[in-house]
């Protein structure tokens, strides 16, 4: 049997796991591959929290798009690069962010408030 080349789309887990078999190596390689993801999630993450207390926001902004990019729709992760974005006074980048906040925890105060204080910066608080 024949192995196919790992290529970047299936390491990142393109490969539906449920539908991989273990005795094809893709089963083995979607492992792997959600394990660097992770560890590569958590170092962007630390590193865009670290680089945001600093200050050095543009760099921190950077580095939580990263995570991001691996987890979309992390909490913590889209916070922290929605306050970089506002920091920035890149409004218009954050809307989205606190939009996409808003939707996953509607009961969530603080992202709401945010949300708002966005909408009063790019000129639509009505």
């Amino acid at each position: 049997m024949i192995e196919p080349a790992p290529s970047t789309r299936l390491i990142r887990g393109c490969l539906d796991a449920s539908r991989a078999s273990a005795s094809n190596g893709f089963a083995v390689l979607e492992t792997r591959a959600s394990t660097a993801s992770s560890e590569e999630f958590e170092q962007h993450l630390v590193a865009g929290g670290e680089l945001l207390r600093r200050d050095d926001v543009t760099a921190a902004r950077a580095e939580l798009a990263e995570a991001l990019e691996r987890r979309p729709e992390d909490l913590k992760a889209l916070g922290l690069f929605g306050l970089a974005c506002f920091r920035q006074n890149a409004f218009d980048d954050a809307l989205p962010v606190y939009q996409k906040l808003v939707e996953l925890r509607p009961d969530d105060a603080s992202h709401r408030l945010n949300l708002g204080l966005v909408y009063l910066k790019v000129g639509q608080a009505d």
